[in-house]
């Protein structure tokens, strides 16, 4: 699934989302809704945007996520999350980048690839919510600890070739998370959780990575 179909899915099911927690069936309890849960549990799918400031981005690709949330004061909420990103694929090195002499390029043995295989996040956070109606945006941020691996080609240059190492960088970094999103309610125990957020996870990192998150999550309430 390319980044723009996981896009056009995302904003097709904000669109239905805000459409259903308009409608109200009368004198049925369920259509109700709950402005302040005790405790709510959001699943979603989303895009996810791996990226380094300084570097480069490593595409658009699926993104899973689950989490908890609960009520700690007024408007204001306590939760964590874990999401990871799917369909990764590293590139292979490129040849021809060291010259033998001017316009003639180095052949080259072995193979390398080249960019970020894996990577999954998890978050502590803090929302607050706006208004008590079926539709509350809120603003969220917090804390997020992201792992992440990738591959790196070594170019070992000899008399008369280049050959290619491959290796795997594992390292685990840790920054802020910031958001925002609305609640969209179906009623007393179902609602639907629009998102975007940026999660930074550069710092004690050797990799350096941030993320964007644009996502659907679909929760229950109780």
């Amino acid at each position: 699934m390319t980044g723009a179909r996981i896009s056009i899915f995302i904003i097709a099911v904000l669109f239905s989302a805000l459409a259903a927690a308009q409608e109200r069936i009368p004198g049925d309890s369920e259509s109700r809704w709950d402005a302040r849960p005790k405790l709510e549990i959001v699943a979603g799918i989303a895009m996810g945007h791996l990226f380094r400031f300084d570097d480069e981005g490593f595409g658009n690709h699926l993104n899973f996520g689950v989490g908890v949330e609960f009520p700690v004061w007024g408007k204001l909420r306590i939760g964590a999350d874990i999401n990871r990103t799917f369909g990764l694929s590293p590139k292979p090195a490129e040849c021809g980048a060291i010259l033998s002499s001017p316009g003639e390029p180095m052949p080259c043995f072995g193979t390398a690839r080249e960019g970020v295989a894996s990577a999954a996040a998890g978050s502590v956070t803090v929302s607050y919510f706006f208004g008590e109606g079926r539709i509350q945006p809120y603003l969220v941020g917090g804390i997020s600890i992201m792992g992440a691996s990738e591959y790196r080609s070594t170019s070992i240059v000899h008399d008369d070739y280049v050959e290619f190492q491959e290796n795997r960088v594992s390292s685990t970094g840790i920054g802020p998370t910031i958001g925002a999103g609305l609640r969209a309610s179906i009623n007393r125990h179902l609602s639907i959780r629009p998102e975007i957020r940026f999660s930074d996870a550069t710092a004690l990192s050797s990799l350096n990575l941030s993320q964007w998150r644009l996502s659907v999550g679909f929760a229950y309430a109780w």
